[in-house]
């Protein structure tokens, strides 16, 4: 029985290490600043990625925060972990996000459908998928968002460093 115990503690060991490890959600919580060896010159201004992103995370919502360097002020959004909906009219467009957490709670994803109505011309819808990937050290994060348009695709990846806390 002795030797038995001495095989089997060890594996119930590492079972209960690996099972309170994955329980754990990643840490998106912080500041990401653009890393300043991302390449970004084929980058449409249509699919530009943010110069810093600013995520707070709670047990029902992930707040977003996104500076743009085009944009006078922040790109915010609160969106919900369950994946309700949240609607945002702005001008003639109308967009519907959505927030889903990956079962390893490694990758957050957020898929949004926007309507357009523009002031000329024809209405049109188009997508976006955002990932943003938290690397296993936590330091860093990867952005990759896909635009779907009428008449093309645009795929887009950035990686960001999380910044210090002060």
């Amino acid at each position: 029985m002795k030797k038995l115990m001495k095989v089997i503690a060890p594996l119930l060991l590492v079972l209960v290490v690996n099972s309170a490890y994955t329980m754990i959600a990643a840490d998106f919580n912080g500041t990401w600043k653009l890393d300043a060896g991302t390449d970004l010159s084929s980058v449409s201004r249509s699919n530009e990625m943010p110069a810093a992103i600013s995520l707070i995370m709670t047990d029902s919502t992930v707040s977003f925060e996104r500076i743009f360097n085009s944009m006078p002020d922040p790109s915010k959004q609160v969106l919900k972990l369950n994946g309700a909906e949240l609607v945002s009219a702005k001008g003639g467009s109308e967009t519907k996000r959505t927030l889903t957490l990956s079962a390893d709670k490694m990758l957050l994803t957020v898929k949004s459908k926007t309507h357009t109505v523009p002031e000329e011309g024809e209405p049109f819808d188009y997508s976006r998928t955002e990932t943003y990937e938290l690397e296993k050290d936590g330091k860093s994060l990867t952005l990759t968002r896909v635009l779907l348009m009428p008449d093309r695709t645009e795929t887009a990846k950035a990686v960001y460093n999380k910044k210090p806390m002060n």
